[in-house]
């Protein structure tokens, strides 16, 4: 735990330490924001009292949602009186918002930046994850007639992106974490309200009168780069049955990653989506897409073969074939399907363009060595 900075003192910059502390913060909430295992009902529920106090506001009751789409049952048979107005500026922003206000005071605005840009969590996980409950929530988000200015008419309750708060706001909580431990905060009570429902559940949404809290998903997947996705099952599933299939951040049909036989270079000709082509080339495999008759070569070198499918709608594919250059134990070769962008003229170019380099620039290196 840091040890707050003097009063009288403002800091100018982090040292080494600080900002490997910072570091371990963002590391600390990125693992909070993936975790999979069951909510803390208890600790979460003294963090909402704690948090409803410190704004002035009495305990609301609190509903636990096993997902997004229980949430939305949920919300749409809540009458709009019994539940009160969304109360997040008071339970979340406005703390939030006098921890950055605290800090301004007693550190410099390259010290915030370095805070805010080092607790960034990873994005791709954090709006997929958004996305995907928001749009869950949003297709069952209930109705309302209100009285406007030139008459009555039909209305959306507020949306819940507005209203709630979860994963992709836990970067804001890790730099808020990090400042108040550092500078110290006029209103610690209220921040570690926040920082306990954040750290034992999902997400939340809280009215003057009910405060819904969500659990966590059952599973979560990513790949390498942050982005959901998984080859063998949802990438995203609740407790309450939404499964979201993803593949490297795409959200795509379950039929494609459970019955990937079904698909074939036909199918993937005539689908409309570009993104869902390229999806369902990876998951067939481009090995197996090219051998079975959906690319044609247009280029062969030194260097392998270079494939391209040209579509209907000026949309193309491309993937050069190169041989390892090591032989397999049984003394073959194996070939390899590299996706490259499909305006490269020639196979070198796409070798070239794997390696981050012009053809000019591989050719060279190719000479030297």
């Amino acid at each position: 735990m840091l040890s707050p900075i003097s009063q009288r003192t403002r800091l100018e910059r982090l040292s080494p330490l600080q900002i490997q502390e910072v570091a371990e913060y963002r590391s600390r909430w990125a693992s909070i924001g993936v975790q999979t295992h069951p909510a803390d009902r208890e600790a979460a529920e003294a963090g909402v009292r704690t948090a409803y106090r410190s704004a002035g506001l009495a305990a609301p009751k609190v509903v636990w949602c096993e997902g997004p789409l229980e949430f939305a049952n949920e919300w749409r048979n809540a009458g709009r009186s019994a539940i009160g107005a969304s109360v997040k500026r008071e339970v979340h922003d406005h703390p939030l918002a006098r921890v950055i206000t605290y800090a301004e005071a007693r550190v410099s605005l390259g010290v915030r930046h370095t805070v805010i840009n080092g607790t960034r969590l990873p994005a791709a996980t954090s709006l997929a994850v958004n996305e995907v409950v928001h749009a869950a929530v949003e297709e069952a988000r209930p109705r309302f007639w209100a009285r406007l200015k030139h008459g009555w008419r039909m209305r959306r309750s507020p949306r819940f992106r507005d209203s709630g708060w979860g994963h992709p706001d836990f970067a804001w909580l890790a730099a808020c974490d990090y400042l108040s431990s550092l500078c110290g905060s006029a209103d610690m009570e209220a921040l570690e309200g926040i920082l306990a429902i954040a750290r034992k559940s999902g997400w939340i949404v809280p009215h003057e009168h009910v405060c819904w809290m969500g659990e966590r998903p059952g599973s979560l997947r990513v790949d390498d780069k942050a982005r959901l996705h998984s080859r063998d099952g949802p990438a995203l599933q609740y407790r309450d049955g939404l499964s979201i299939y993803m593949w490297k951040g795409v959200q795509v049909p379950d039929w494609m990653v459970e019955q990937p036989n079904l698909i074939t270079p036909s199918f993937i000709d005539r689908h409309p989506d570009f993104l869902l082509r390229r999806c369902m080339i990876e998951i067939m495999t481009p090995a197996q897409y090219v051998a079975s008759g959906g690319a044609i070569p247009i280029a062969r070198d030194e260097t392998g073969i270079l494939w391209r499918k040209q579509w209907w709608n000026n949309d193309a594919w491309a993937a050069v074939e190169v041989v390892n250059g090591t032989a397999e134990p049984d003394g073959t070769y194996r070939h390899y399907f590299l996706q490259v962008p499909p305006n490269v003229r020639s196979p070198r170019e796409a070798v070239a363009w794997t390696y981050g380099m012009t053809e000019t620039e591989y050719t060279r290196l190719r000479l030297r060595t």
